[in-house]
């Protein structure tokens, strides 16, 4: 005898109450929504160190200036080294603000977002189921919390082995070394390096069209010029001729004090090493240091003497 089953009997698809259901993806939002806050506090903490490190930056950088401003002519190479360490911390936090902005940005999207779906889930539900949900939902993050408390104070009452007894002025040794940071690399020598510094001293100095002269201001090539005569090295006045008159040199090959030449020899600079060069900018501004990697008009690298 052959038994048929009923059509009724066929096999279904098993699917959670809607209440599970609810509960669950609340609980999914609610994990999105801790994981986007977690991302947008650290992303928010990395831009305030680096603003807060900014601005010490540039404080750090006046009083730098001021030591090379008023250093004798013997040391002023040892002052513009000081001042070109300073000032290259500087330049490498401000070109990391806007990827920090940005982070911080795409963190409070993704934020938004975990908010959207939780009023989405909760706003497909009934306002009795809506309840219900809520209050599963905050049972079980009282839950959590209790589970996370038990954990801390395990760790806080377990025995800590305690480190043996440190000779006495070990622990100023150490806090020598790591507070006083690396060596400070060697003081720039040479006619180029002596006139780098010199031009340096000249920072915030106006720009001014055909000038050669602190009194009245710089050019491009007229700090070049006014640079090398404090230097002894009388050179030519106009970007092209110095550019003409010093032996090329690779950029690997590039010490400070070399001249750094761009947009076709209609702008020259002096080369301070770690990718950085000073020079009398453009109309309306002033002598500034500035990163090579802001500049896509580079023609090359001459030395002079």
């Amino acid at each position: 005898m052959v038994i048929v089953a009923p059509a009724s009997a066929a096999w279904r698809t098993h699917r959670a109450p809607a209440f599970k259901r609810a509960v669950i993806a609340l609980h999914e939002t609610d994990l999105q929504a801790i994981a986007a806050q977690r991302l947008l506090t650290g992303a928010e903490r990395r831009l305030h160190g680096a603003d807060r490190r900014l601005n010490r930056a540039a404080t750090l950088e006046r009083i730098v200036r001021g030591t090379l401003e008023s250093a004798p002519t013997a040391g002023v190479g040892g002052a513009a080294t000081a001042y070109l360490d300073v000032a290259k911390r500087r330049i490498e936090l401000q070109r990391s603000l806007p990827s920090l902005t940005r982070d911080r940005a795409y963190a409070r999207t993704l934020v938004a977002k975990a908010s959207q779906r939780r009023a989405v889930v909760l706003g497909g539900l009934s306002l009795e189921m809506r309840q219900r949900v809520l209050r599963a939902d905050h049972r079980r993050q009282r839950q959590a919390q209790v589970r996370r408390g038990a954990a801390r104070d395990r760790v806080l009452l377990a025995d800590t082995p305690l480190s043996p007894t440190r000779a006495a002025g070990d622990n100023g040794t150490d806090l020598a070394l790591q507070f006083d940071g690396p060596p400070a690399p060697p003081a720039a020598s040479g006619t180029g390096a002596i006139a780098a510094a010199y031009a340096l001293t000249q920072l915030g100095a106006p720009y001014r069209s055909a000038g050669f002269s602190p009194k009245t201001g710089f050019d491009c090539s007229g700090l070049l010029y006014w640079a090398f005569a404090q230097a002894g090295l009388p050179i030519q006045r106009s970007s092209w001729q110095i550019w003409d008159a010093g032996q090329r040199v690779t950029r690997a090959t590039a010490q400070p004090g070399d001249i750094i030449s761009f947009h076709g020899q209609g702008h020259v600079g002096i080369y301070l090493g770690d990718g950085l060069y000073v020079h009398s900018t453009k109309s309306g501004d002033v002598v500034r240091v500035h990163s090579l990697a802001d500049r896509a008009d580079l023609d090359g690298f001459v030395r002079l003497g």
